[in-house]
């Protein structure tokens, strides 16, 4: 009986330690979908590249890069909306962040066309070539304990290997494009494209 009373009381404390585990792993996951962080390391690139101008910059407010990215692209349109007037509504107080389908169903509520898709390197040229801003949902941390940033890209520098992004807390932060691929790979290359509908000709 002492021997049955010894393994019982480990076994309580593992499965304690277990729930408490998934619970982290819970909230990591949703720290994920919801966005965000801190930067990641870069290097100043050169001067030359691929731009695009007027793309509005809004500093974020905490857990707001989801807001700020979007009221960047859609400003950049002349849509009259600033990152608190997306916040009010499509910011979850609850959640502590933006879920990216709500950016998409916010823009698309303003007759903007809007698309969630898998993006790429080439694809993400190809959007700049076009003069089109994208929003990129990043992984800042790692596949066990994910930390999610949006951020907008507005420029690319191939020779100097850079990408250039509003980060929500840096205006044309540049960023390696070896660490952006690695941090928007764990996302699955997820991108937000928002435009103004083409008219019917």
């Amino acid at each position: 009986m002492a021997r049955a009373r010894g393994l019982k009381a480990p076994g309580l404390f593992f499965l304690r330690v277990m729930g408490l585990f998934k619970n982290v792993l819970f909230a990591a996951f949703a720290a994920c979908l919801l966005g965000c962080a801190g930067q990641v390391d870069t290097v100043k690139p050169a001067s030359s590249g691929l731009y695009i101008e007027g793309v509005p910059f809004f500093p974020q407010d905490e857990y707001m890069c989801g807001p700020a990215a979007l009221a960047s692209v859609i400003g950049y349109y002349g849509a009259a909306a600033g990152m608190k007037d997306v916040a009010a509504e499509v910011y979850s107080e609850k959640l502590k962040g933006t879920l990216p389908m709500d950016l998409l169903l916010y823009a698309k509520a303003k007759g903007f066309e809007a698309k969630f898709y898998k993006g790429s390197m080439n694809g993400l040229k190809e959007s700049l070539t076009r003069r089109e801003p994208l929003i990129l949902f990043l992984n800042l941390g790692y596949s066990f304990y994910p930390v999610g940033h949006y951020i907008v890209a507005v420029g690319i520098d191939e020779g100097a290997g850079v990408v250039f992004a509003h980060s929500g807390t840096e205006k044309e932060q540049p960023f390696t494009m070896k660490e952006l691929e690695n941090s928007w790979s764990k996302t699955g290359y997820s991108t937000l494209l928002v435009r103004p509908k083409e008219r019917p000709e």
